[in-house]
């Protein structure tokens, strides 16, 4: 169990100190070294609660985060993504840096967590209920980011606000449609995963984008419409399943 009233208290006191007196190593690692990421409800609650700490020092905030990302322990690294997530909606710009760092963490976790920055996670807010435009112009950038564990945070960035939202499904599948055809297997991979979710809630629109689709794929892109298909979110519209898959390569 994560001893949520102590680690408050570091902050309040750090925070009070402007940052300087903060050490992760000393100070927070010990408590989290042996916690999970997931369930991720625990650490998503702690780091709002960090945050809302936080914001009212924003200077503070700047110092310890930088503290924070270059912890050794993942749940130290998790937690500042949520916290960031948080202290964005004041600054986003003066946030972007930190978090294209975190988005190319070697832990999975971490990255998934990193994507929590943007997106809406349990009962937490992320940056895109508060600056939608600017999420989407920032996430339009990563697409082509040089780091393929980059350009594979964005097709998790996005989907719990559109769970919401499913209003912007054309904006957001129009943002993924590069991954589609991405030189990484892991980037496929997780972009086929973003549209199995995304056919949840609007079926139509992800069985139009693959139809689109057919006819100019390569092997490797039809095995990823392929593995779109291949779910559940299917379920009731069999025929025309059945029919796509026919027409892939």
């Amino acid at each position: 169990m994560i001893p949520v009233s102590d680690i408050l208290a570091i902050f309040h006191r750090v925070s009070e100190a402007d940052g300087t007196a903060f050490d992760s190593a000393q100070d927070l690692d010990p408590y989290l070294s042996d916690v999970k990421l997931y369930p991720p409800e625990p650490l998503v609650d702690l780091g709002n609660a960090v945050g809302e700490i936080l914001e009212k020092k924003p200077a503070a905030a700047i110092e310890i985060a930088l503290r924070l990302v270059g912890s050794p322990v993942e749940a130290t690294r998790a937690l500042v993504c949520v916290v960031i997530g948080r202290l964005a909606r004041h600054s986003p710009v003066s946030w972007m840096e930190l978090s294209r760092h975190l988005a190319s963490d070697e832990s999975w976790e971490v990255r998934e967590y990193a994507a929590y920055i943007f997106d809406a996670q349990g009962g937490s807010e992320g940056l895109a209920a508060f600056h939608l435009d600017y999420c989407f112009e920032v996430l339009s950038g990563w697409i082509h980011d040089t780091d393929y564990r980059v350009r594979g945070v964005t097709t998790n960035a996005l989907l719990g606000f559109y769970s919401k939202c499913p209003e912007i499904g054309e904006r957001l599948i129009q943002l993924l449609e590069p991954l589609l055809f991405d030189g990484s297997d892991y980037v496929r991979n997780q972009f086929a995963g973003a549209l199995r979710v995304m056919g949840r809630k609007r079926p139509e629109l992800i069985f139009s984008f693959i139809e689109k689709h057919i006819g100019d794929e390569s092997l490797v892109i039809g095995d990823a419409l392929r593995l779109v298909l291949n779910h559940r979110w299917t379920h009731g519209h069999d025929a025309r399943r059945d029919e796509i898959l026919k027409q892939l390569k």
